[in-house]
């Protein structure tokens, strides 16, 4: 299974999925995917939120409270979903407000365990 088949079967496995990428620490995306006929630009979501993952990262690691897993942001309408997949990866999932936030968390999670599987490849 490459990269974009994960991205697609995540979000076409979750009602109210929008779009989902897979991007370096150094927002360099490595795939995208976008539900069809949606308009999201899933890039500069991956993008500009990768530094607040890394600010996230930063500070767990100061404290002394563990590594990230998982990072949720609730928008007016949409979430959207960041989850590292080390070690220098990470998935971004937007999926309407209205979506089944624990399928999604779980979609999320399964998807990161097939691209950590394919990255040892």
């Amino acid at each position: 299974m490459d990269f974009l088949d994960i991205l697609k079967d995540m979000v076409e496995g979750i009602p109210g999925g929008y779009a989902a990428t897979m991007m370096g620490t150094d927002g360099i995306a490595v795939r995208n995917y976008v539900r069809s006929g949606l308009d999201c630009d899933i890039e500069t979501i991956g993008v500009e939120y990768v530094r607040i993952l890394g600010e996230i990262e930063k500070v767990s690691r100061t404290l002394e409270l563990g590594d990230v897993e998982e990072v949720v942001i609730g928008l007016d309408g949409n979430t959207v979903l960041l989850r590292p997949v080390p070690p220098d990866y990470f998935l971004a999932l937007v999926v309407d407000g209205d979506a089944i936030l624990g399928k999604a968390r779980y979609v999320l999670k399964m998807a990161a365990n097939d691209v950590c599987r394919e990255l040892k490849r």
